[in-house]
């Protein structure tokens, strides 16, 4: 009897519990988002308000991890759009602030095998990203990806300009990183949702897919230009601007006509 109880009363707190740590979670996340402030701040005072153009390397006194062209490739230098984190890695020195507190453990990394892709197949929106450094059995991993439109180049992708420069009006809006599937993303108002929750990252054409990542219930936290911290509803993301171009009263958002038709299990998330 005493047995049935304590179990009964283990079913209705169950579900407390787990808010409860979620919360907690989120709280987490939010204040390393707030770390990352620190150091697009210091970065950006430093390059007279101008982001990386993406494609810079460690310099001669860099002394954190080189992120090879590849499945282990030699050389300090990184894919131009994943080398945030070395660019970076002297203003924040641990690679363990590159993740999310509800996605740190670190992926199945392998050269020239499917295991990475497996391994986030099975863990879904608690799957990290990883780059390989000097050799294929190491590598930096993470949960948090950039918006590429922040980088300081000449020209556009796929017809978006890029920011450049942290000075902007409505900075609050403009997103600078939060969760994503993969370490960077070039997001279009064009881009559908996500059909379910987990998707493979290997389609280009739908890149805010990537940052649509359901880890802390139905939201995601998002550091701004305005080096603020806030927490946006999934469906919010299209009101976001990501690039100069970026249309946030496009065919994804709900002032748009028709009104948009969101995948079944994005329907009951707020709108915001």
């Amino acid at each position: 009897m005493v047995i049935s109880i304590i179990a009964l009363l283990m079913t209705i707190m169950m579900p407390g519990l787990s808010a409860a740590k979620d919360h907690v979670k989120n709280v987490m996340c939010q204040a390393n988002l707030r770390q990352w402030s620190l150091v697009w701040k210091m970065f950006t005072d430093g390059n007279n308000g101008r982001f990386m153009s993406g494609g810079e390397v460690g310099g001669p006194d860099y002394t954190g991890p080189e992120i090879g062209g590849g499945y282990g490739g030699e050389g300090r230098a990184s894919e131009g759009d994943h080398s945030w984190p070395l660019i970076l890695w002297r203003h924040y020195g641990e690679r363990k602030l590159l993740c999310c507190p509800r996605a740190n453990k670190p992926p199945a990394m392998a050269a020239g095998d499917d295991r990475g892709e497996r391994e986030f197949m099975r863990r879904g929106m608690l799957s990290t990203w990883g780059l390989w450094v000097n050799h294929p059995e190491d590598f930096i991993y993470g949960s948090y990806g950039v918006n590429s439109y922040i980088y300081d180049r000449g020209g556009t992708k796929d017809g978006f300009p890029y920011w450049r420069h942290i000075a902007q009006k409505r900075a609050e809006r403009i997103p600078i990183m939060m969760d994503c599937f993969w370490c960077e993303g070039f997001p279009r108002h064009t881009n559908p949702p996500p059909e379910y929750p987990t998707i493979w990252i290997g389609d280009p054409s739908t890149y805010i897919q990537r940052f649509c990542v359901d880890r802390h219930r139905h939201t995601t936290n998002v550091l701004g230009f305005d080096l603020s911290v806030q927490n946006t509803g999934l469906k919010g993301l299209w009101r976001l601007k990501w690039s100069p171009a970026f249309d946030t009263n496009g065919p994804w958002t709900s002032s748009y006509a028709p009104p948009p038709i969101w995948p079944d299990w994005m329907k009951p998330f707020k709108d915001y």
